[in-house]
């Protein structure tokens, strides 16, 4: 019986920079509600932790943009 021998085989898969934008009310509600929709999107494919994430920048809400929902009221 000749039976042909299977390898294992792993690497690095680097896909790229990704830059998500949320809004939220914080730092902290910002970075669990990514990593929680990044993983379950991922479904064990990925395995995004805190330490993934960088250069975490805020930007101030447009007062515009506030005005204009309080019109569509």
């Amino acid at each position: 019986m000749d039976l042909e021998k299977k390898y294992r085989y792993s690497c690095n898969l680097h896909i790229g920079v990704l830059y998500p934008v949320r809004d939220a009310d914080s730092e902290e509600e910002f970075i669990e509600e990514l990593i929680n929709e990044y993983n379950g999107q991922c479904e064990g494919l990925l395995d995004i932790r805190r330490s993934d994430i960088s250069k975490i920048q805020i930007e101030e809400e447009n007062e515009d943009e506030d005005e204009e929902d309080e019109d569509d009221d």
